[in-house]
Formats: C-alpha cells, structure tokens, sequence
C-alpha cells in the first residue's frame, strides 16, 4: 500500500483495487445490458429469451464473417480467419447451435459484429429476428465464458466491448472497459 502512495494514486485506487469495495458488473447485469442496447429498451431488461433460429446461409455467415475480419480484427487478433470459414464452411447453423460454450460465443459475436457492420453502411436491410437471433445466440453464452477470473474472460470483454463501441447508448462500452480494467488488475497482470 505503501507503494501505491508513493505513485500518487488516490484513494479511489485504493478502495477499487486494493481492498475490494467497488465490483464490477455482475455477471447477469452485463448480458442484460448488452441485450437491451441491441433491442433499444433502455437499460436493462429482464433477461435474454431465446428468438428461433432464422434460416442462414452459410454464404451469409461467410459474408458476415469477413466484415469482422475486414473492420475489425485489428482490435481482436485472436482469431484464425481462415479456420473459422472453413469450419463454418463445413458447418451448418444447426452445428453452430450444438458447440461449446466458448466456440458458439466467438462466432455468433463474430457475425453478429459482422451484421452490424454491413447494417450500418446499408449493404443489407435490417432483419430485426436476425439481429435478434445472433446477439442473442451470444449473449446466452456469456455467464459461461465470462468467468471474471482468466485471462479468457479479457479476451471476450474485448470481443463484446467491440459491439459496444457502436451502441449509441454508450454507456456499455464504460461497463465493460471498467470490468476490462479490473480483471487485469486483479490477475497482476498490470505488473
């Protein structure tokens, strides 16, 4: 503590950090904030419920795919572009559906920015069951890949803090950056 003093960090710092009063979001607060800021109801909302599967082609999953790589992989370079085309290339939405926790959360996001991308720029229409389909696909998976006690769980916050910096609510991408910082934090991996 001492040390900290002598960094000039205040104690704000100290109450966050050191001992532990501040926590971050819960893992339930997050998916539902995340939701609603897809669904533009305010907020929060009650919980994720599941949308029935839309029909996707995989030349759309494809297409929303490479809009991540293009736009975003520079901020998440976590990924192999050319294993997951061909794994979805060999799959279909029903496969998708049936994959670990971790996999399904990554490719959903992946499309889900993906679709965002190409909605925003007008290359597709929106097709609010999609959108609906793939956030919620994600955000089902995040109380299980969002631990808040690994290094696995930066990189998803990342993931999902790079949807969040196109929502206009804005107030996400705080959450989640906050929640970033904390985890590093807590890991040591600040040092």
């Amino acid at each position: 503590r001492d040390d900290v003093e002598s960094r000039g960090l205040g104690d704000v710092y100290k109450r966050q950090v050191l001992d532990g009063s501040s926590k971050p979001l819960t893992q339930g607060s997050l998916p539902n904030r995340l939701l609603a800021s897809v669904l533009g109801n305010g907020d929060t909302i009650e919980a994720p419920t599941m949308v029935t599967r839309p029909n996707l082609e995989v030349s759309f999953m494809i297409e929303l795919i490479n809009r991540f790589f293009t736009e975003n992989y520079h901020s998440y370079p976590f990924l192999n572009q050319a294993a997951i085309i061909n794994f979805v290339m060999s799959s279909n939405i029903n496969r998708l559906d049936s994959l670990p926790a971790s996999d399904s959360f990554e490719i959903f996001m992946i499309m889900f920015i993906g679709y965002c991308s190409l909605e925003r720029v007008g290359k597709i229409n929106t097709d609010i069951h999609l959108k609906k389909y793939l956030i919620s696909k994600s955000i089902e998976q995040t109380n299980d890949v969002i631990t808040f006690d690994n290094i696995e769980s930066i990189k998803f916050l990342l993931l999902l803090g790079i949807y969040s910096l196109f929502d206009t609510a804005g107030s996400t991408s705080w959450h989640i950056a906050g929640n970033i910082n904390r985890l590093i934090l807590s890991l040591g991996l600040n040092r």
